[in-house]
């Protein structure tokens, strides 16, 4: 089965102005969002280089790490795109990315020009733990630091482009992002929105995709899951639902790299399968189970271990193994007890799916 990689071998000598912007190219930016253009791309939305250029900077410098969590396939991706008729005279410009550890915040995001339209990618989790610790966060507070930025990014541009229409999307968190970003919109803005995707990213809780702020962009809202998603399935969807085939198994389903190609489009399974039902009514019911006191708890204890290791990246815990497992010797009693209090609820709430299915 093909995938995104096939789709860029296959279609990438058709520009865009003879073969229409797809859902599979939004995907495509998603992914093109996670390298690392410092240097190669200005901070400023209205300097623009090609992503020929800018992958020519980047990868004459080396090889620039992703981390421990995504895939080498992604810098492949640049070296494909960039060869491409299709993608290598995409312009790039407004690229951003800040890591704020104090006020717990990862967030990155690039303008892609197409044509007339823009489109607004923001990246999702790297391997930073501030961004992980971030990604739990979701869990218990109304908004975090990354979602107030997305919101505040996408009307600049959107300031900077006054009569260009724009396409927002990600992937895992920044799929997230987009959405939020997109319901935060002024009224102007929000009408020259045309499309928001967010590639199996998390939702929302149900009373704050019911406000009319994400009911006005519910319809222009399409949430692109593979069949066995994990991450998609947390909190409730705002907008259409699209769930495509995927070639990988259990939580790998998440690495877009895996999901099926199939001509300019994506090959779209007839439901979501056995163990992402399982693994979202067993995670839904832990969640409805818990108080946002209780998430919270659980989430400052999990990453005190974290901040007891002096960790930055996950990349640091697999080369320092032993100093991780001091690390979570060294946690106090009270925050242990805390994940053995919440994680018991976890296994109570799979054992009642069990015993229901």
């Amino acid at each position: 089965m093909a995938t995104i990689m096939d789709y860029i071998a296959w279609r990438g000598d058709l520009p865009f102005s003879s073969s229409e912007f797809s859902d599979v190219d939004a995907l495509i930016f998603t992914q093109l969002s996670y390298i690392d253009f410092s240097g190669a791309v200005s901070s400023d939305m209205k300097e623009c280089v090609t992503l020929k250029q800018a992958a020519k900077k980047v990868l004459a410098e080396g090889e620039r790490p992703l981390g421990a969590v995504l895939p080498e396939d992604i810098t492949e991706l640049l070296k494909a795109a960039a060869a491409s008729r299709r993608f290598c005279d995409i312009g790039l410009s407004g690229f951003v990315n800040r890591i704020d550890i104090e006020n717990e915040e990862q967030f990155s995001a690039v303008l892609f020009h197409i044509g007339r339209s823009i489109f607004v990618a923001y990246r999702g989790t790297d391997d930073t733990i501030v961004g992980w610790k971030e990604d739990f966060n979701l869990s218990y507070m109304d908004s975090v630091p990354a979602q107030r930025e997305a919101a505040e990014y996408l009307n600049k541009a959107m300031s900077a482009y006054r009569f260009v229409p724009f396409f927002a999307g990600g992937h895992s968190k920044g799929g997230n992002l987009s959405v939020y970003a997109a319901a935060n919109l002024s009224p102007r803005h929000k009408r020259r929105i045309k499309k928001v995707f967010n590639f199996d990213g998390p939702g929302f809780p149900e009373e704050l995709i019911k406000t009319p702020e994400y009911e006005e962009i519910g319809g222009k809202v399409i949430n692109i899951l593979p069949e066995g998603s994990i991450v998609g399935r947390l909190f409730s969807a705002c907008g259409k639902e699209k769930i495509v085939s995927c070639k990988e198994n259990l939580i790998m389903q998440h690495v877009a790299f895996g999901w099926q190609v199939l001509g300019g489009a994506f090959v779209t399974a007839d439901g979501p399968n056995d163990g992402s039902v399982a693994v979202d009514r067993v995670l839904s019911g832990w969640i409805a189970d818990m108080t946002n006191q209780e998430r919270e708890a659980l989430v400052e204890a999990l990453f005190e271990v974290f901040k007891s290791s002096e960790a930055k990246t996950l990349t640091d815990i697999i080369n320092d193994k032993l100093g991780f497992m001091k690390a979570i010797g060294s946690v106090g009693k009270d925050k242990k007890r805390d994940i053995r209090k919440y994680m018991a609820k976890i296994l109570e709430q799979a054992a009642k799916y069990m015993i229901k299915n």
